[in-house]
Protein backbone atom coordinates (compact mmCIF):
# COMPACT_ATOMS: atom_id res chain seq x y z
CA UNK A 1 0.00 0.00 0.00
CA UNK A 2 2.98 2.76 0.35
CA UNK A 3 5.99 2.17 -0.79
CA UNK A 4 9.13 0.80 1.07
CA UNK A 5 11.92 2.03 -0.70
CA UNK A 6 13.33 5.03 -3.18
CA UNK A 7 16.20 5.29 -5.88
CA UNK A 8 15.61 9.29 -4.35
CA UNK A 9 18.35 9.77 -1.14
CA UNK A 10 15.99 12.10 0.35
CA UNK A 11 12.90 10.28 -0.06
CA UNK A 12 14.51 7.16 0.78
CA UNK A 13 15.42 8.93 4.06
CA UNK A 14 11.90 10.17 4.37
CA UNK A 15 10.21 6.79 4.00
CA UNK A 16 12.03 4.89 6.95
CA UNK A 17 11.66 7.85 9.25
CA UNK A 18 8.04 7.51 8.61
CA UNK A 19 8.17 3.46 9.19
CA UNK A 20 9.79 4.08 12.50
CA UNK A 21 7.40 6.27 13.21
CA UNK A 22 4.59 3.71 12.10
CA UNK A 23 6.14 1.17 13.93
CA UNK A 24 6.42 3.02 17.65
CA UNK A 25 5.63 1.01 20.38
CA UNK A 26 5.22 0.40 24.30
CA UNK A 27 9.49 0.87 24.90
CA UNK A 28 9.59 3.86 22.42
CA UNK A 29 6.61 5.56 24.36
CA UNK A 30 8.47 4.53 27.53
CA UNK A 31 11.29 5.87 26.71
CA UNK A 32 10.38 9.20 26.61
CA UNK A 33 8.53 9.31 29.58
CA UNK A 34 11.80 7.35 30.89
CA UNK A 35 13.87 10.77 30.22
CA UNK A 36 10.84 12.94 31.35
CA UNK A 37 11.16 11.73 34.94
CA UNK A 38 14.94 11.58 34.78
CA UNK A 39 15.09 15.31 33.58
CA UNK A 40 12.70 16.32 36.63
CA UNK A 41 14.26 14.20 39.34
CA UNK A 42 17.21 15.46 38.60
CA UNK A 43 16.31 19.06 38.49
CA UNK A 44 14.20 19.01 41.87
CA UNK A 45 17.49 16.86 42.97
CA UNK A 46 15.25 13.94 44.06
CA UNK A 47 15.98 10.35 45.26
CA UNK A 48 16.03 7.16 43.23
CA UNK A 49 13.60 5.60 45.18
CA UNK A 50 11.33 8.43 44.05
CA UNK A 51 12.39 8.36 40.30
CA UNK A 52 12.03 4.14 40.58
CA UNK A 53 8.57 4.94 42.08
CA UNK A 54 6.85 7.25 39.45
CA UNK A 55 8.82 5.20 36.81
CA UNK A 56 6.79 1.79 38.35
CA UNK A 57 3.64 3.68 38.28
CA UNK A 58 4.07 5.11 34.22
CA UNK A 59 4.55 1.02 33.39
CA UNK A 60 1.22 0.00 35.01
CA UNK A 61 -0.48 3.07 33.50
CA UNK A 62 1.51 1.41 30.38
CA UNK A 63 -0.18 -1.66 31.01
CA UNK A 64 -3.52 -0.85 30.98
CA UNK A 65 -3.12 1.78 27.83
CA UNK A 66 0.36 1.76 26.08
CA UNK A 67 -0.23 5.23 24.82
CA UNK A 68 -1.63 6.82 28.18
CA UNK A 69 1.80 9.28 28.44
CA UNK A 70 1.94 10.21 24.06
CA UNK A 71 -0.52 13.03 24.32
CA UNK A 72 1.62 16.63 24.53
CA UNK A 73 -0.08 18.48 27.29
CA UNK A 74 -1.92 15.81 28.99
CA UNK A 75 1.04 13.08 29.04
CA UNK A 76 3.14 15.86 30.73
CA UNK A 77 0.48 16.33 33.07
CA UNK A 78 0.31 12.81 33.42
CA UNK A 79 3.81 12.36 34.43
CA UNK A 80 3.73 15.14 36.77
CA UNK A 81 1.00 13.40 38.89
CA UNK A 82 2.64 10.20 38.99
CA UNK A 83 5.76 12.14 40.54
CA UNK A 84 3.45 13.69 42.80
CA UNK A 85 2.01 10.25 44.19
CA UNK A 86 5.42 9.04 44.06
CA UNK A 87 6.12 11.51 46.51
CA UNK A 88 3.25 10.55 48.89
CA UNK A 89 4.14 7.09 48.43
CA UNK A 90 7.32 8.09 49.87
CA UNK A 91 6.71 10.34 52.41
CA UNK A 92 8.92 13.54 50.41
CA UNK A 93 7.37 17.05 51.14
CA UNK A 94 7.46 18.29 47.27
CA UNK A 95 6.14 21.64 46.94
CA UNK A 96 2.97 22.23 44.74
CA UNK A 97 4.56 25.62 43.53
CA UNK A 98 7.68 23.71 42.63
CA UNK A 99 5.77 20.76 40.68
CA UNK A 100 3.58 22.90 38.93
CA UNK A 101 6.25 25.32 37.54
CA UNK A 102 8.05 22.37 35.59
CA UNK A 103 4.82 22.05 33.43
CA UNK A 104 6.07 23.52 29.81
CA UNK A 105 2.32 25.19 29.88
CA UNK A 106 3.18 27.42 32.98
CA UNK A 107 4.55 30.53 32.35
CA UNK A 108 4.14 32.67 34.67
CA UNK A 109 6.60 33.28 37.74
CA UNK A 110 5.07 33.50 40.42
CA UNK A 111 1.82 30.36 40.65
CA UNK A 112 -1.49 31.40 42.46
CA UNK A 113 -2.39 27.90 43.92
CA UNK A 114 -6.24 28.87 44.19
CA UNK A 115 -6.49 29.73 40.06
CA UNK A 116 -3.84 28.01 38.84
CA UNK A 117 -5.56 25.73 35.42
CA UNK A 118 -1.99 24.18 35.59
CA UNK A 119 -2.79 22.57 39.22
CA UNK A 120 -6.15 21.98 38.39
CA UNK A 121 -5.01 19.61 35.51
CA UNK A 122 -2.48 17.86 37.15
CA UNK A 123 -5.06 17.28 40.13
CA UNK A 124 -7.48 16.22 37.82
CA UNK A 125 -4.71 13.58 36.22
CA UNK A 126 -3.31 12.57 39.81
CA UNK A 127 -7.18 11.13 40.44
CA UNK A 128 -7.59 9.29 37.48
CA UNK A 129 -4.52 7.76 38.08
CA UNK A 130 -4.71 6.73 41.87
CA UNK A 131 -8.58 5.65 40.51
CA UNK A 132 -7.38 3.40 37.66
CA UNK A 133 -4.78 1.75 39.81
CA UNK A 134 -6.45 1.51 43.23
CA UNK A 135 -3.93 3.48 45.12
CA UNK A 136 -4.77 4.05 48.58
CA UNK A 137 -2.01 5.77 50.76
CA UNK A 138 -2.59 5.09 54.68
CA UNK A 139 -1.52 7.61 57.01
CA UNK A 140 1.66 5.99 58.48
CA UNK A 141 2.75 5.36 62.28
CA UNK A 142 5.63 8.16 62.33
CA UNK A 143 4.93 10.37 59.30
CA UNK A 144 8.70 12.32 58.13
CA UNK A 145 6.05 15.17 57.58
CA UNK A 146 6.20 15.63 60.88
CA UNK A 147 9.78 16.28 61.47
CA UNK A 148 9.75 18.36 58.07
CA UNK A 149 7.70 20.83 59.25
CA UNK A 150 8.61 21.22 62.66
CA UNK A 151 12.36 22.00 61.01
CA UNK A 152 10.45 24.25 59.23
CA UNK A 153 8.91 26.03 61.59
CA UNK A 154 12.00 25.58 64.50
CA UNK A 155 10.17 23.80 66.93
CA UNK A 156 12.02 22.15 69.70
CA UNK A 157 12.93 18.14 69.62
CA UNK A 158 10.62 18.02 72.61
CA UNK A 159 7.52 19.37 70.73
CA UNK A 160 8.31 17.49 67.92
CA UNK A 161 7.98 14.11 70.57
CA UNK A 162 4.82 15.56 71.59
CA UNK A 163 3.17 16.22 67.93
CA UNK A 164 4.27 12.26 67.47
CA UNK A 165 2.59 11.59 70.83
CA UNK A 166 -0.45 12.90 70.30
CA UNK A 167 -0.77 11.70 66.21
CA UNK A 168 -0.40 8.29 67.84
CA UNK A 169 -3.63 8.58 70.03
CA UNK A 170 -5.71 10.40 66.95
CA UNK A 171 -4.13 8.68 63.97
CA UNK A 172 -7.14 5.77 63.54
CA UNK A 173 -9.78 8.63 63.95
CA UNK A 174 -8.52 10.89 60.65
CA UNK A 175 -10.51 10.52 57.61
CA UNK A 176 -8.47 8.88 55.02
CA UNK A 177 -10.04 10.73 52.24
CA UNK A 178 -8.20 14.19 53.52
CA UNK A 179 -4.33 14.60 53.16
CA UNK A 180 -2.19 13.75 56.34
CA UNK A 181 -0.36 17.24 55.74
CA UNK A 182 -3.87 19.46 56.68
CA UNK A 183 -4.45 17.23 60.07
CA UNK A 184 -0.48 17.54 60.86
CA UNK A 185 -0.56 21.51 60.10
CA UNK A 186 -4.19 21.81 62.06
CA UNK A 187 -2.43 20.12 64.94
CA UNK A 188 0.28 22.42 65.48
CA UNK A 189 -2.05 25.78 64.91
CA UNK A 190 -3.95 23.97 68.17
CA UNK A 191 -0.99 23.15 70.23
CA UNK A 192 1.05 25.80 69.37
CA UNK A 193 -0.04 28.66 68.09
CA UNK A 194 0.00 31.31 70.98
CA UNK A 195 2.79 29.16 72.29
CA UNK A 196 5.21 29.57 69.72
CA UNK A 197 3.65 32.45 68.00
CA UNK A 198 2.61 30.15 64.82
CA UNK A 199 0.54 33.03 62.37
CA UNK A 200 -1.48 31.28 59.57
CA UNK A 201 -0.73 33.06 56.84
CA UNK A 202 3.24 31.25 57.80
CA UNK A 203 1.37 27.99 57.79
CA UNK A 204 -0.41 28.65 54.71
CA UNK A 205 2.53 30.01 52.73
CA UNK A 206 5.15 27.44 53.49
CA UNK A 207 3.08 23.82 53.30
CA UNK A 208 0.84 25.13 50.88
CA UNK A 209 -2.75 24.43 52.78
CA UNK A 210 -4.51 27.49 52.64
CA UNK A 211 -6.82 28.76 55.77
CA UNK A 212 -9.96 27.47 54.90
CA UNK A 213 -8.79 23.98 55.01
CA UNK A 214 -6.48 24.46 58.41
CA UNK A 215 -9.88 25.73 60.00
CA UNK A 216 -12.01 22.99 58.92
CA UNK A 217 -8.96 20.37 60.56
CA UNK A 218 -8.74 21.92 63.21
CA UNK A 219 -12.65 21.76 63.70
CA UNK A 220 -12.55 18.19 63.42
CA UNK A 221 -9.34 17.60 65.16
CA UNK A 222 -10.25 19.42 68.55
CA UNK A 223 -13.79 17.17 67.93
CA UNK A 224 -11.49 14.12 67.85
CA UNK A 225 -9.27 15.24 70.88
CA UNK A 226 -13.00 15.16 72.73
CA UNK A 227 -14.05 12.84 72.55
CA UNK A 228 -11.05 10.71 73.60
CA UNK A 229 -10.95 13.30 76.86
CA UNK A 230 -14.86 11.68 77.03
CA UNK A 231 -13.83 7.94 76.92
CA UNK A 232 -10.81 8.07 79.26
CA UNK A 233 -12.85 9.96 81.56
CA UNK A 234 -15.58 7.32 81.43
CA UNK A 235 -13.31 4.78 81.44
CA UNK A 236 -11.88 6.22 84.68
CA UNK A 237 -15.07 6.72 86.51
CA UNK A 238 -15.92 2.61 85.89
CA UNK A 239 -12.33 1.72 87.02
Amino acid sequence: MFPKKSKNKELNRALQKQRKKWNKGYIDYYAVAYKHVTMLCSYLQLSTIIKHTTLQLIKKMMDINEKFFTLKTKGEYRILACLKIACEIREYFLPERLLISMAREQTEEYVNLLTSSVKKNINKEYALIKKELKIMISFPEKPNLISHICNELGLSQRRETELFIYYGVIRRYLNRIYKLKGYIVGLIYILYKDECDIKLTDLEQKFEVNRATIYSRKAELEKIMNYIKKREKHKNAKA
